[in-house]
């Protein structure tokens, strides 16, 4: 329980100094905002929807990292507390009248009140397989596509995807899977070679699907050649932009997908953890690049939202560490 105080004091004392800093500063605190609370949402998602796969298709990674996703679905409580401020500027940041906030926050609470519901039922039980986790994937995969049009979409009203849902969802998908690589990353107990194997397929996989949805919206919107459109890449393809462009390319993509290669590295804890902190880092950057060139945003935005991930991530990992210790203290109890 010390790593769980610990992680919340520490998570607290950098969300309130990105609070003073956002609020002192001249830079825009509710985009930066967005993109720390986007990049915790998305690895809570992915690990809920990691569960759900899992409890369809089955497969000894699942029971390598069972206790860690079931833990995930402590991280909806402190996350449904932290949307609070994104309501409160959801006028601004979408350009929202008074009477369309109340809906967007509507929506926005009941996207998370969902998702924190399916993930309490599904992860009850770590060691066993949810027997109703097909329709509940349906679910999750309807919901990170009305979050992926409602939340992200909606900053550039001129701009329309349908692969957007996809990017969502393979961002979840991604950045779930790193996370717990980079838990993992002292070993895992003795007997697991064939799951660790298993998890550096799918995570290989993963590193895969993400690199053909972003390459494919970007061919279609190439080969369309809308102004409209077009604009949306044009932003994040200009100045400072074009540097995140490819740092994003080469870490989340490049770089895991080369190393993934080898079926030696793949089952290798310690380097699915490196791979996993280069995801994640490329992750933050993923979702700065996603949400602020659409609100005019910067450098200072982008350094404020690094601050704010890590002041959500004390938070959110408090909240998963109790989770982990509940799961451990309810087992030894039952043994």
């Amino acid at each position: 329980m010390k790593g769980v105080w610990g992680a919340s004091c520490f998570g607290f004392m950098f969300l309130v100094l990105g609070t003073v800093i956002g609020l002192l500063g001249a830079v825009d605190l509710a985009s930066a905002y967005l993109v720390a609370l986007c990049f915790w949402i998305q690895v809570s998602g992915g690990c809920l929807a990691l569960s759900l796969i899992w409890g369809v298709g089955g497969g000894r990674w699942g029971q390598l990292f069972a206790k860690e996703m079931a833990a995930s679905r402590w991280t909806w409580l402190p996350l449904l507390a932290l949307l609070v401020p994104v309501l409160l500027w959801s006028g601004a940041l979408y350009g929202l009248e008074d009477s369309e906030v109340w809906g967007w926050g509507a929506r926005s609470v009941a996207y998370l009140g969902v998702l924190a519901v399916l993930a309490w039922v599904a992860g009850r039980r770590a060691d066993a397989r949810w027997r109703w986790s097909g329709p509940g994937l349906v679910v999750v995969a309807l919901v990170f596509s009305l979050i992926a049009v409602d939340w992200m979409m909606s900053l550039t009203p001129h701009f329309h995807s349908s692969i957007f849902p996809f990017i969502w969802f393979s961002d979840s998908m991604l950045g779930a899977l790193a996370w717990l690589a980079f838990w993992r990353m002292g070993g895992d107990p003795q007997g697991s070679e064939v799951a660790r194997y298993q998890f550096g397929k799918l995570l290989f996989a993963a590193v895969f699907f993400w690199g053909y949805i972003a390459v494919s919206q970007w061919i279609i919107v190439w080969s369309a050649d809308l102004p409209s459109e077009a604009r949306w890449y044009l932003d994040r393809t200009s100045g400072a932009w074009l540097g995140v462009t490819l740092a994003v390319a080469l870490l989340r993509f490049a770089l895991p997908f080369a190393l993934l290669l080898s079926a030696s590295l793949k089952r290798s804890a310690r380097t699915s953890a490196w791979v996993g902190g280069l995801v994640l880092l490329s992750q933050f950057m993923a979702a700065g690049w996603m949400v602020l060139p659409s609100l005019e945003g910067g450098a200072g935005e982008f350094g404020l939202a690094l601050l704010l991930a890590i002041g959500m991530g004390g938070i959110w990992s408090c909240a998963w560490l109790y989770g982990r210790w509940a799961q451990t203290r309810k087992e030894a109890g039952a043994s």
